[in-house]
Order: structure tokens, then C-alpha cells, then sequence
């Protein structure tokens, strides 16, 4: 018989599944938004129009993204911890 810690995903599958969610969601909010920057760049100065369907898909996207992200921070640890010469070289913190 399992017993609940059996049961719970370990951590490193769920860190990466939430970055992976967070990384998706990036993806489409920068999918949503590029014909709206194609249009600035052909069109500069003139008034984009409304469109609040787009604009409260944004608004869950980067709900969503924010939700998980400090869910991610708060409650998963860093399942990749090892030290890296060359990263170590190029971030000195």
C-alpha cells in the first residue's frame, strides 16, 4: 500500500511543469500580441481598435503566469541546485 508521500508528484516533475505552463503562456501571449505590434509598425500614430476579447485573454494570461510563477517560488523548491563554473563566471552574485 502507498502511502501519501508515494502518491504526491516529486518536486522536480512539478517545478518543471509549471515553468512549462509559464513558458506556454508566455508563447501565446506573444502569439496574441504580434499582429497588434504589426499593425503599430505600418500604421504609426493611428488608434488601435478595441477589442476586449483580446485584451481579457491578455489579462487571464498573465493572471495565470503571476499566479504560478509565485506559487513556484513559494512552495516548490529548486530541484536543480549545482554549482556551474561558467554561469558562475557570467552572474556573479
Amino acid at each position: 500500500m502507498k502511502t501519501n508521500n508515494e502518491r504526491r508528484m516529486p518536486k522536480n516533475i512539478v517545478y518543471l511543469l509549471l515553468l512549462a505552463i509559464q513558458i506556454f503562456g508566455t508563447m501565446i501571449f506573444i502569439w496574441q500580441q504580434i499582429p497588434e505590434f504589426n499593425q503599430l509598425l505600418l500604421n504609426p500614430g493611428e488608434q488601435l481598435p478595441k477589442d476586449f476579447y483580446s485584451e481579457l485573454i491578455i489579462f487571464g494570461i498573465l493572471c495565470m503566469m503571476q499566479i504560478l510563477f509565485w506559487y513556484r517560488v513559494l512552495h516548490v523548491p529548486i530541484p536543480f541546485r549545482r554549482p556551474n563554473i561558467l554561469l558562475s563566471h557570467f552572474f556573479y552574485f
